[in-house]
């Protein structure tokens, strides 16, 4: 499994520093954000300085139809040593979305994923609110209808059930994962009872991806505070999950949730 971040992750970082963390912490890929990545020749000067394998975290829109910068952001991902560019599914929730804007979703999409082909790099939808690609349905919709398309999974930790089907319905689409320790923390606060039943959200992510084989970069995005500490023991986390470690208990909860027995070789 490969363990690493998203440099929003460190936005108030230097490109020098994210690096300099990158290596501290044993990260084995970077998403680098459009905060430190504005342009080709500072895309140019990071592969110079770091050789950690990378992906462009783009804010791009499917469904802009904006050529140019499309082809902009391929030149800067060729230039990064980047394979992949995480993008958005268009700019509202698949339940306000048209017939007309998923006509053009798709059209744009085929487009893209035409360009960044003679890049030789992949696309990936995030799974994200107020975006279409905001539940399963939708993902495997836009995926049927542009193939060449994949999805970033990350889980919301609002109704994990879903977020799990989800994750286990696009495993052989899924090009990489969002993870993020201090949104849990968050939702205990806000949402006790979810809490309650999924406190160990990420853990659990981890060791189905592990169990199932999916080798794809589980990245972490976001710590608490944005502190330097937080970020490295985040990371730490990560790495032990990555190496087979299940926290006592969990084990029990994950067959309760599924209303198995707990000696089950097939849990989680």
């Amino acid at each position: 499994m490969i363990i690493g971040f998203t440099s929003s992750t460190l936005k108030d970082k230097s490109v020098d520093q994210v690096i300099e963390l990158a290596e501290k912490s044993g990260s084995q890929w970077i998403e680098w954000s459009d905060k430190h990545v504005t342009c080709i020749e500072t895309a140019r000067k990071i592969a110079q300085k770091c050789s950690i394998p990378c992906s462009l975290g783009s804010y791009y829109r499917v469904g802009d139809g904006d050529t140019e910068r499309w082809e902009e952001l391929c030149k800067i991902a060729r230039a990064l040593g980047a394979k992949l560019i995480r993008v958005w599914l268009g700019r509202v929730g698949s339940e306000e979305t048209r017939v007309e804007t998923y006509a053009r979703l798709v059209a744009d999409g085929k487009s893209m994923a035409k360009t960044a082909g003679e890049f030789g790099i992949k696309i990936g939808a995030e799974a994200h609110q107020n975006t279409f690609n905001d539940c399963l349905e939708k993902c495997e919709c836009f995926l049927l209808d542009v193939p060449e398309f994949y999805t970033y999974y990350q889980s919301r930790y609002i109704d994990f059930g879903k977020d799990l089907e989800r994750l286990e319905a696009t495993f052989h689409k899924t090009c990489a994962v969002h993870v993020s320790f201090s949104e849990t923390r968050v939702n205990q606060r806000t949402m006790p009872l979810f809490a309650k039943r999924q406190k160990h959200c990420v853990q659990w992510i981890v060791l189905r991806l592990l169990r199932k084989n999916v080798d794809v970069p589980v990245l972490l995005e976001f710590c608490r505070g944005g502190s330097t500490r937080n970020f490295l023991a985040d990371i730490k986390k990560l790495h032990k999950l990555a190496g087979g470690y299940t926290p006592i208990g969990l084990r029990r909860k994950m067959a309760n949730y599924y209303h198995a027995a707990p000696q089950s070789p097939d849990i989680p």
